[in-house]
């Protein structure tokens, strides 16, 4: 009877409380009024929904609720209050401002523009702020010409100057210009040095043009003042820029502490941890703020590069595909982006992305990436483009050095790649990545001693770097030091267990010192946590070492689950063709072909099954070869033994001989050699070269009939 009681007074005091709502409407909407003048927008909400369930057709009740909701960050009840009241016979001309604002807010930037009247009539009308809201929709659309004359027209009301001037100065610093940012800049601050709005512009303008010192004086100056989440951020970014990693934690504590809605500090803290190399913790943060924001593409970005780091690649890809269609100009997104498709062989994929890129300064990583892909493209004179445009920025550009002697690393020009190294650690001796190409660089000319002696140095101060460790392992197993490499490794491992790349490793090192075993299993481990045509390819090359008939179903199941990693499927044309599965391994070469036409190695492994399955088609695909790689002995070799096959010796004949002369090691092309001698008449050097073959006891597939040919003349 007690709670039967209690619950009757807490009824009769709710029904009491809601009947005080029934006062007087005019007097409700007083009320209103007044707590939107005092921009107290949440209780005037209140007050205008008592009203309207009491006199529901009220517009101007609709339209003050409008303006509450606006002002309250509901823009989508803003657009649908205004509507109602425009609906009710509120004034769409008093309405017009309100509702454009709310369509603007809610994403609808052409709306607007159709909404309101032309800046010319704007203009004419004296309606200032019109022309600043349209110029906002304007630029929203990257009408730039038309955003402009809109802001400019605004900009001539003396109370609306400052603000035109700032979202001029913003619409050129969202276009990269920065010194047509820093005029109107001046003009604003010229006007009204202290407004906030202008300090904030300064901050990021200085964060745009690499002064973070700078940037960080100006967002101090507003937070002296007030603590605002804006002037928070934007101190946080320079701290960050500045390398202040202590100073930029306490202030995201500080801004979780004040405004602890704000998404902002998770990204902040993923920031921070991406920066320490704690992609865990990265990873993390980053997911609270993709939950709250899922199309945000700086927390997509460090979503992708944190899985990317970590060897989660198809998770990685599907961060950065999100954010990519988002904001396909965005130049890390498209770096990172092509990461991925590298890693997983998709060199066309990393064309489409960095092909349209500038040659400058922020564009020294695509620009490596995409001279890799055109090199395993088999587009050689595109990578060496390439790498010529970015010779200018050797040797004072770090970056840039790097890439022109990674460049002439894969071209085997190591006395190059050596002396640009030195001269730019002359000009830039703190730097990791040039100290490890130098070793990589000495390494390759043999020089092992001070090979290890570089990247020893190097991993003193920075113990994390993988590629370095690599490299020692490489140099120390040139030394026959395996046991120790190993141990190595698996110290290593049970620290940072989730890396893949150190486990690929270690497979390696197993590999190497004969134990097939357990290289496999370790093989395995690592593809479960990122299936790569890289880890595929070690897997089979295993199998394939241990005598594991079924070997090539491991590139088979790879390619269901990737059917364009191109890499992979070329391996597996050539263990079918190896096999003499003539025609599986002619359709898993076309199937390549499709994707890349001009692959001189595809092309001459096809004419050479299609002339063993006497297809026409052969003649042409092997004279396409040699037109793309004239110099290929292996392709002279087929196209000289399809042109003997077809009764032109006199045309077969200088190819064969150029390929032997080019390939002496290679008993197939001499054999080659020695039929074409003999239809030309010629047995005496035939037999010369059919007795160096056999002599050697090397074995090769067409031993037995080079036998034969001897043993006839």
């Amino acid at each position: 009877m007690d709670i039967v009681r209690l619950g009757g007074v807490a009824s009769l005091v709710f029904v009491l409380s809601a009947c005080s709502w029934f006062a007087d409407p005019e007097k409700l909407f007083a009320q209103a009024q007044q707590a939107y003048a005092d921009a107290n927008y949440r209780e005037a909400r209140v007050r205008l929904q008592a009203l309207l369930e009491q006199a529901p057709r009220r517009a101007d009740a609709h339209y003050l609720l409008a303006k509450s909701y606006l002002a309250t960050g509901k823009p989508g009840s803003a657009l649908e209050a205004v509507t109602t009241a425009v609906g009710l016979g509120f004034s769409p001309e008093t309405a017009r401002m309100t509702r454009a604002r709310a369509l603007l807010a809610v994403g609808q930037p052409d709306a607007v523009v159709e909404f309101l009247p032309t800046a010319a009539e704007l203009e004419r009308t004296d309606q200032g702020e019109a022309l600043l809201l349209l110029g906002h929709a304007q630029a929203r659309l990257q009408l730039w010409e038309s955003a402009t004359s809109s802001y400019s027209a605004a900009a001539g009301f003396e109370q609306l100057a400052v603000e035109a001037w700032l979202a001029l100065g913003r619409m050129h610093l969202s276009r990269n210009d920065l010194e047509g940012a820093q005029d109107y800049l001046r003009k604003a601050a010229g006007k009204a040095p202290e407004d906030r709005r202008v300090q904030l512009l300064a901050g990021d303008l200085a964060l745009a043009e690499d002064h973070p010192k700078m940037a960080r004086q100006a967002f101090s100056s507003i937070l002296t003042t007030e603590y605002e989440e804006r002037a928070a951020t934007g101190l946080i970014q320079a701290m960050l820029a500045e390398g202040d990693i202590e100073a930029a934690s306490t202030e995201v504590d500080r801004l979780a502490e004040r405004f602890p809605q704000t998404v902002q500090s998770s990204f902040f803290r993923a920031v921070i941890a991406k920066a320490a190399g704690d992609y865990e913790s990265a990873i993390k943060h980053a997911s609270q703020v993709y939950q709250s924001q899922p199309d945000f593409v700086p927390g997509l970005l460090i979503m992708g590069e944190a899985h990317l780091e970590q060897g989660y690649t198809s998770v990685a890809g599907q961060y950065l595909e999100q954010a990519y269609q988002i904001d396909p100009d965005n130049l890390h997104v498209r770096l990172q982006l092509a990461r991925v498709r590298e890693r997983v062989g998709e060199v066309e994929g990393i064309i489409e992305l960095l092909e349209p890129l500038p040659v400058d300064a922020e564009a020294i990583a695509p620009r490596l990436l995409l001279a890799l892909a055109y090199r395993k493209a088999g587009e050689t004179d595109a990578a060496a483009a390439v790498a010529a445009e970015l010779e200018s920025f050797t040797p004072e550009h770090a970056g840039a050095t790097a890439v022109v002697a990674e460049l002439a690393l894969e071209r085997a020009d190591f006395k190059k790649a050596q002396e640009l190294l030195e001269a730019a650690l002359e000009e830039n001796p703190g730097s990791d990545r040039l100290v490890f190409l130098l070793g990589k660089a000495l390494f390759a000319r043999e020089d092992t001693d001070a090979a290890i002696l570089a990247w020893e140095r190097l991993l003193l101060d920075t113990p994390d770097h993988l590629q370095a460790r690599r490299g020692l392992v490489s140099a120390y197993l040139q030394e026959g030091r395996h046991t120790d490499v190993e141990e190595h490794l698996r110290v290593l491992l049970r620290e940072r267990s989730e890396d893949v790349g150190l486990r690929v490793l270690l497979g390696d090192v197993l590999r190497q010192q004969g134990k097939l075993d357990s290289a496999l299993a370790v093989y395995d481990e690592a593809y479960a946590k990122n299936p790569t045509g890289e880890i595929a390819v070690k897997r089979y090359q295993v199998q394939q070492a241990a005598g594991d008939e079924s070997a090539s179903r491991t590139l088979e199941r790879h390619l269901q689950q990737h059917p364009k990693d191109d890499r992979v499927r070329t391996l597996l044309a050539q263990v079918y063709q190896a096999a003499g599965w003539v025609e599986r391994s002619i359709d898993e070469y076309e199937q390549v072909r499709a994707r890349h036409p001009d692959q001189p190695l595809v092309l001459n492994n096809l004419a050479w099954l299609y002339h063993q399955s006497g297809d026409q088609r052969a003649q042409a695909l092997a004279e396409k070869a040699l037109k793309l790689a004239p110099d290929s002995p292996e392709v002279a070799d087929t196209l000289g033994r399809i042109w003997m096959a077809a009764g032109h010796i006199e045309r077969a004949l200088p190819l064969l001989e150029k390929a032997w002369s080019a390939r002496p090691e290679n008993p197939e092309i001499g054999y080659s050699a020695s039929l074409a001698y003999i239809e030309a008449g010629k047995p005496e050097k035939a037999r010369v070269i059919l007795g160096e073959l056999l002599s050697s006891g090397k074995p090769f597939p067409s031993r037995k009939e080079a036998e034969a040919l001897r043993a006839g003349l």
